[in-house]
């Protein structure tokens, strides 16, 4: 139980190289794909919760282009210019926590 049969790397690039057969052909997506929902079911100690917002699932980087991408998105969202210092913090991930403050 909640023992992965895979390294966090080799599901996420499963994930990913699932999406873009599905992309490619859209006609062989399942009811039941992978990209249809987000995390597992929880396991029974934990009771369900309702949320006002839906918590969302954030994508992953594999490339330095998807940092540059969300860099990018970044400034357009929060109208900084290109020239203008901007700082991130980053921090090791925790796997199957999610946190609503």
């Amino acid at each position: 139980k909640d023992q992965p049969a895979s390294s966090d790397a080799v599901y996420d690039g499963l994930r990913q190289r699932n999406a873009a057969i599905e992309a490619r052909c859209p006609e062989l997506k399942r009811e039941d794909s992978p990209s249809e929902r987000v995390g597992a079911r929880p396991s029974s100690g934990f009771a369900e919760a309702s949320h006002a917002v839906p918590m969302l699932s954030l994508g992953n980087a594999f490339e330095d282009s998807d940092v540059t991408d969300f860099v990018k998105r970044v400034r357009k969202f929060l109208n900084v210019k290109e020239d203008e210092a901007m700082a991130f913090t980053s921090e090791p991930k925790i796997d199957g926590l999610s946190a609503n403050l």
